[in-house]
């Protein structure tokens, strides 16, 4: 009898350890996320960093959970989000179609009164109504809400001042992408619920904080974010045979990586643990300007070589 008991007392215990080591392990997961910065028509470059990172990286390695973005890459969230978890190879190739075939007045044109129009009757200089057509047919709002991988962008709320974020299940989340990218004084502002939007760069340049939270939230206990940034982190440039316009961009560019290493120091004093592979391009200037959206095939093919390259994993937050 005392074996017996003895017996069935181990055997209980001997379950009871084998469900705990299987909780434990159950719990124990990683999320896996990707997030685009604003970009202009940068965004193609971003496009072909998501091809880069595809072509090195074992499928396991880049099933996102979660796409964030603002401003223009808030269109490439968007579009990666009406595909599920498990079909980024049908992602990546709508994102490259449509960069491929995009023109400037497939986003934006001239106002009926021309620039003077634009200046003195309207709240941008440039009328993006033809971005609005673009999206509105591009956007499959019943794809975008069966799709299982989260979702979120954001724009600048002008009535408020605030940063305002724009879910999967938001019944206007087009018109919550044109707000994102809605550039200040360029583009007229939007509104939407009521609200006037601009581009969200303006107060939050990448929603890093954001897709790693998201991640967080689903009860991961790793979280690994893939960051697409328009823009070198590198602070060093030879200024000295500069001239006005020349040293305009480099100031311009300074604010834009100085925006960049904030949202990446805010991770890391929110989230520790998190980790951080953060894509720049390695050339020293992208092909035409933000907003020529005429060398996308160049950039793309650029894109790809910087996503195949290895990516920056500094979680040292002491650097930023």
């Amino acid at each position: 009898m005392y074996k017996y008991t003895l017996f069935l007392s181990l055997l209980i215990l001997g379950v009871a350890l084998s469900a705990s080591s299987s909780s434990s392990s159950s719990s124990s997961s990683t999320c896996r996320a990707i997030t685009f910065s604003g970009a202009g028509d940068r965004g193609a470059w971003e496009t072909g960093v998501v091809i880069g990172i595809m072509n090195v990286r074992q499928p396991e390695d880049y099933r996102w959970q979660f796409v964030t973005g603002i401003s223009a890459g808030s269109i490439n969230a968007v579009a990666m989000a009406m595909f599920s978890v498990g079909d980024e190879p049908s992602a990546r190739d709508f994102l490259q179609n449509q960069w491929l075939t995009l023109t400037r007045e497939d986003v934006y044109v001239n106002w009926a009164g021309g620039p003077i129009d634009g200046i003195l009757f309207q709240t941008g200089l440039f009328d993006t109504t033809p971005l609005v057509h673009l999206l509105n047919r591009l956007v499959n709002t019943t794809q975008l809400a069966n799709s299982d991988r989260g979702f979120l962008i954001g724009a600048s709320n002008i009535d408020t001042g605030v940063f305002d974020r724009f879910y999967k299940n938001d019944p206007n989340i087009t018109l919550g992408v044109v707000a994102s990218s809605s550039v200040p004084g360029i583009f007229p502002m939007i509104e939407k619920d009521g609200q006037h939007y601009c581009d969200g760069g303006l107060t939050y340049d990448t929603p890093i904080s954001d897709t790693v939270r998201l991640c967080y939230e689903t009860g991961a206990t790793e979280v690994i974010v893939d960051v697409i940034l328009e823009g070198a982190l590198e602070p060093m440039a030879n200024v000295s045979g500069m001239h006005t316009i020349d040293v305009l961009l480099r100031e311009g560019s300074i604010l834009a990586r100085n925006t960049h290493l904030k949202d990446i120091e805010n991770v890391y004093m929110a989230f520790p643990e998190a980790k951080l592979n953060i894509y720049t391009p390695n050339t020293e200037k992208l092909p035409g300007y933000v907003l020529g959206f005429q060398y996308s095939a160049e950039m793309i093919k650029i894109g790809i070589v910087d996503g195949q390259n290895p990516p920056s994993q500094n979680n040292d937050s002491s650097n930023f």
